[in-house]
């Protein structure tokens, strides 16, 4: 772009030294380079600004993964925890349902038939009335 401006500068030059009417064509070509020049600066300044933004959405960005991502290990390590509790737990329980079935073996339920005791007394005296 640079460039560009610089080229339109020389031709600018070099025909004011060739005629004196050129004068209004210089002026038309300094003009226009300055509108150029002016846009030019509004875009950097516009450019600066927005990579200003994108750094500090970078930043946030950065800031909310390194959030994440500790949380996120403090999670693991309260799982594992939690699941290495859980298996001890559970070895233990069945260690004590072990424990419990050798101590007391399980007996199989079977239904008793009632033994009918009936005093001889009480049947005399039925047999009587």
């Amino acid at each position: 772009m640079y460039d560009f401006i610089e080229s339109l500068e020389k031709i600018a030059t070099d025909q004011g030294t060739s005629s004196a009417q050129p004068n209004i064509a210089q002026e038309a070509l300094i003009q226009s380079l300055k509108q150029e020049v002016f846009e030019l600066e509004v875009l950097n300044r516009h450019i600066k600004r927005e990579n200003e933004t994108f750094k500090e959405q970078c930043k946030l960005d950065k800031i909310i993964r390194d959030k994440t991502m500790f949380h996120l290990g403090l999670w693991k390590k309260k799982n594992r925890k939690l699941k290495k509790k859980s298996r001890r737990l559970s070895r233990a329980l069945i260690n004590l349902k072990f424990k419990c079935l050798m101590r007391k073996p399980r007996m199989t339920v079977v239904p008793r038939k009632k033994k009918i005791r009936l005093d001889v007394l009480a049947k005399v005296s039925e047999h009587m009335n």
